[in-house]
């Protein structure tokens, strides 16, 4: 007979608090890491690659929306809900992001990003939200000049090409989330008008 929290670690939400938690040590255990000059190459690489592919996967759903609706049914089928994609791909894409972020400003000072010179791990994840307010919020922040971390990418075109794939891959999953719940109304509103 299974414990109770292990019957709530198995659930839906323990799956989730799950899945954030364990994003929060492995960006923290590369954020540490990244504090060696020697291991920070090594950081870069890896944070650069699992952001690619995270990319590469979100901007195959997104080209082709159906693909995505095939493996979301089957993980809820198989699941009951789709933890992946509500939570583990957007939680690797931006634990990655900040990672990358932070590394690129490690190895290479002030020619990506401009950061006070007190910036911690808090600092680099609230970079990471104030990108996610920005894409879910349509600027927002950006238009009333409320800044959440104090880092800021310099108008270097890769630094600007890392925050504008970020942030529209987040626009694009809102989007999808938005369309999703709407399409979702419409069939249920239908199924009871009939």
């Amino acid at each position: 007979m299974k414990s109770r929290f292990l019957r709530w670690l198995y659930s839906p939400a323990g799956e989730a608090v799950y899945l954030s938690v364990t994003g929060l040590v492995a960006v923290s255990l590369f954020f540490w890491m990244g504090f060696s000059a020697r291991s920070q190459r090594t950081v870069f690489v890896i944070s650069i690659i699992t952001y690619s592919m995270v990319l590469f996967l979100a901007t195959s759903y997104a080209a082709k929306p159906s693909r995505f609706f095939v493996e979301l049914k089957a993980e809820m089928k198989k699941r009951g809900e789709p933890d992946f994609f509500l939570v583990g791909l957007p939680g690797v894409l931006f634990g990655s992001f900040v990672v990358l972020s932070h590394s690129m400003s490690i190895i290479w000072p002030n020619r990506f990003f401009h950061v006070p010179p007190d910036a911690t791990l808090t600092t680099w994840l609230a970079y990471g939200l104030d990108n996610i307010i920005r894409a879910a919020l349509l600027d927002f922040g950006e238009i009333y000049f409320i800044d959440v971390s104090g880092i800021d990418h310099t108008r270097n075109f890769l630094a600007c090409t890392l925050v504008f794939s970020f942030r529209t891959i987040l626009s694009f999953t809102l989007i999808a989330v938005f369309f999703r719940a709407w399409r979702q109304s419409l069939s249920s509103r239908s199924a009871y008008d009939s």
